[in-house]
């Protein structure tokens, strides 16, 4: 699509006045179409047309009509408003009233761009009432040049330019650098209505698919081959290991090798893929697609108040479809529901805790610890080389004190134990074993005792001290004894140092650190290596020990993160660009995350029910997500945002052009990354809700209502110690903060029927605390768009005084033409 078509360059507004009654003596409903035609044309091109207004013959259309650079409009331009009424309305019936013809000449004349002409019938006679017609020029960036309207030369090819009359501001997609690369295929509808005080408050609705929808799930797809490419080098380490678990080994891989498989077919899809930038509700179970959200878009209200201190706003909201493995089904419920059970053929096996995730978690502190102990040993041998022995003495201070810190982080009972279980697997098997304990060597770990003497030492295994065997403590092959070995080999570089002289050279104090350096790391590096293989021999032992469940419940995962993850990169991009200059706003990310409210209108029935599982999941898994935000080097480069990490921590990189990040002091914006504060609040809606109500199980909602309350508190309360009313967001509502989370806590504990208070107030508090809005149902089709235009029109009442009368038929109008 060539976006500069779409450019709207004019904007008209329509009313009618004295209408005719119907024949049963009421007033007429009605709707205007606008049309035009520039000569030599003849054929007539619909340009727009208003809303329906019921049984008013004095109706004054909310909806306006906007000409775009495509409609090649100029003063002599025909222009023709047709009337229609609507007689039967659920059957659809329309009928022309009536029409009225005028040149844009006409209207442009006419003091202040406005225009009454008479309502004719088809054959050319009066039916009683008027049209008037109000036309403004969008505040634009210089059009196009083909563009047929152009600045004021000649009174025969451009409309003049009226100073007493205000110029509505639109958005320009082909303009703004940012919104072009990162948003297409616009679908724009403005309004304008008076508010409580008479002014007129104009309103863009804007709606924008995402160009994100298919780039970061491909990035994703790189991310996770790379994660498979990692662990298939650590299977790789796991030689010697004896028959039973070799063959285990070999099914580990031969599954990885199917998920690795699949993993590229999809990425050389998206490679492929022409088509276009958003997934439709009918391709949400295909297999193909989906890793891609469902319905992503980007909603965008702009609003200006035509007052002489008025404020322009903007609220944004980013729609999808729930984040779901639609293709693999709910039979037997969704990953909440997976996590906490096994599969129906194993619910009579015990299944261990898993230890993999404190693994990682102490694999990656050892692996900090041990980075730091390498600086140093890097240290001691400069210091030997290029400073003095009273350096060396320095340096060998903290490199005990990291070593120490290195040793505690291994005297953890978790890694002696796996790297116990390790090297019984190393072992041969003696004598014949039977096959039900073949069965149980895959799913528990080896015991040892131990004898204990006087002589035995203390040692600390993470929760209190132990003795352990000053025999055992000796041996090499041991946890114990290489850790022991390490301690040995600095008491020796700490000797050599020590029976240095004070003025020994740089030679001589090379001699004595260089060797014994090189001994200490290898003994470091040892026992990393043994700690490494012991943690992915354990994380294959548990793999294997239910290879296909665990399996398809890691690829379920991917599919539904990266469609959370797509959605929620796209909402925290555009609310990045909105408020990078409001104070305060950088240092609230940098203190505190940003709070990402999801708002989910599935029920808890049916399959639903397992959408919402998956959902929640996935929804939490953006705890792991941070964004780091930089300058782009070069003005005109690319503003889509890169993906790096791995699945435990990813780490979206956002580039911002350099008049962006030039909003914000050197000193934030140094190293300015924040992570995402998730939230989902969940109200199912339609009638499937009514039923789950009344015969089936609910408690995935309130609990998941109740959870997030909890963290949606706990946000509240470090978002006002930590920052003071004038670095808040404002407001026109009278209701403060602390009134709006007491409310929504009640509303949380209430259980009643569709409770539709928990959304609106968390929407409202996530507003109020920079956080970002998403709204999600099944496809993100109709229960999403009551959700949304219901938020548009509480907004515009709420922060810009729409009369309450009018806001029924506001909220008829945007959901008609939604």
């Amino acid at each position: 699509m060539d976006l500069q078509q779409v450019e709207p360059m004019l904007e008209m507004s329509l009313a009618c006045s004295d209408l005719p009654k119907t024949v049963s003596g009421k007033a007429p409903s009605t709707f205007i179409t606008i049309s035009v035609v520039t000569p030599p044309e003849t054929e007539w091109t619909k340009c727009g047309q208003t809303e329906i207004i019921d049984s008013n013959s004095d109706p004054f259309y909310l909806m306006t009509v906007v000409f775009e650079a495509s409609s090649r409009v100029s003063v002599i331009t025909r222009l023709r408003a047709t009337l229609y009424e609507i007689r039967e309305k659920p059957n659809g019936a329309v009928m022309p009233m009536g029409s009225a013809l005028c040149s844009f000449r006409d209207i442009v004349t006419s003091p202040e761009n406005r225009l009454e002409l008479t309502i004719m019938s088809a054959d050319g006679r009066s039916i009683g009432g008027t049209i008037t017609l109000f036309l403004w020029e969008l505040d634009l960036p210089a059009p196009p040049k083909n563009t047929t309207i152009q600045k004021e030369k000649s009174v025969t090819n451009s409309i003049p330019r009226q100073t007493s009359t205000r110029k509505k501001k639109a958005l320009s997609l082909t303009q703004d650098s940012f919104y072009k690369a990162l948003y297409c295929c616009p679908i724009s509808k403005t309004y304008r209505y008076p508010n409580t005080d008479g002014a007129i408050v104009v309103v863009q609705e804007i709606m924008v698919e995402s160009k994100l929808s298919f780039n970061l799930p491909q990035q994703l797809m790189m991310l996770y081959l790379q994660e498979e490419k990692n662990w298939f080098e650590e299977l790789d380490r796991l030689a010697n290991l004896n028959e039973e678990y070799e063959a285990a080994r070999k099914e580990v891989i031969a599954e990885h090798v199917k998920l690795n498989a699949t993993y590229r077919a999809t990425l050389e899809f998206f490679k492929n893929y022409r088509g276009a930038q958003f997934k439709r509700s009918m391709d949400k179970t295909d297999k193909q697609l989906e890793f891609v959200p469902t319905n992503l878009h980007l909603q965008m209200l702009k609003v200006e108040e035509n007052m002489a201190d008025g404020r322009d706003a903007s609220y944004d909201i980013v729609t999808f479809g729930a984040p779901a493995a639609h293709p693999h089904k709910f039979r037997h419920g969704g990953l909440l529901k997976l996590l906490h059970n096994t599969p129906e053929e194993h619910q009579n096996a015990i299944r261990p805790r898993s230890q993999v995730p404190s693994a990682k978690d102490a694999s990656g502190q050892l692996n900090t610890i041990k980075e730091i102990v390498e600086q140093q040993l890097d240290k001691v041998v400069t210091a030997a080389k290029d400073y003095s022995l009273d350096a060396v003495k320095c340096v060998l201070l903290v490199l005990n004190e990291k070593l120490q810190e290195f040793l505690i982080t291994c005297d953890t009972a978790y890694f002696e134990t796996t790297y116990t279980s390790y090297k019984s697997a190393l072992e041969p098997k003696r004598g014949a074993i039977n096959g039900s304990e073949t069965s149980s060597i895959l799913s528990a770990e080896s015991t040892h005792s131990k004898i204990v003497t006087p002589e035995d030492k203390w040692t600390f295994d993470g929760v209190g001290f132990v003795k352990i065997d000053a025999e055992e403590r000796g041996k090499p092959g041991t946890w114990q004894g290489m850790k022991h070995q390490i301690e040995d080999c600095f008491e020796v570089l700490q000797q050599s140092v020590e029976m240095l002289p004070h003025n020994a050279t740089a030679t001589e104090r090379c001699h004595a650190t260089v060797s014994s350096v090189q001994t200490l790391r290898d003994a470091v590096n040892h026992l990393h290596t043994q700690a490494r293989i012991s943690i992915s021999f354990t994380r294959m032992k548990e793999e294997h020990s239910n290879l296909a469940f665990n399996m398809a419940l890691k690829y379920r995962r991917d599919v539904a993160f990266s469609q959370a993850l797509t959605a929620a990169t796209c909402g925290v991009i555009a609310k990045l660009r909105q408020c990078i200059d409001q104070k305060g706003f950088v240092r609230q990310l940098r203190t505190i995350g940003m709070i990402v409210h999801f708002e989910s209108l599935l029920s808890t029935y049916g399959e639903e029910m397992g959408m919402l599982e998956d959902m929640t999941v996935a929804i939490n898994d953006l705890n792991k997500v941070t964004f780091h935000v930089r300058e782009m080097s070069n003005p005109e480069g690319d503003p889509t945002p890169t993906v790096t990490g791995d699945r435990s921590k990813v780490i979206v990189n956002v580039p911002l052009s350099s008049a962006m990040c030039s909003k914000v002091s050197a000193e934030l914006f140094h190293n300015f990354q924040f992570k995402v504060v998730p939230i989902i609040f969940s109200v199912g809606l339609n009638e499937e809700q009514t039923l789950a109500e009344l015969i089936g199980d609910t408690s995935i909602q309130e609990n998941t209502n109740r959870e997030n309350m909890s963290k949606l508190q706990k946000y509240y309360d470090l978002f006002v110690h930590e920052f003071s009313p004038d670095d808040r967001p404002k407001s026109q509502s009278p209701v403060t903060l602390d009134i709006l989370v007491s409310s929504l806590a009640h509303h949380v504990q209430l259980k009643s029927h569709k409770n539709m208070e928990i959304l609106q107030i968390s929407s409202e508090l996530t507003r109020r605390m920079n956080g970002v809005r998403f709204t999600s149902c099944k496809s993100a089709k109709d229960r999403t768009a009551m959700s949304v235009t219901l938020e548009q029109c509480s907004l515009l009442q709420k922060e810009h005084q729409m009369d309450p009368k009018i806001f029924q038929h506001l909220l008829d109008t945007m959901r008609r033409y939604y």
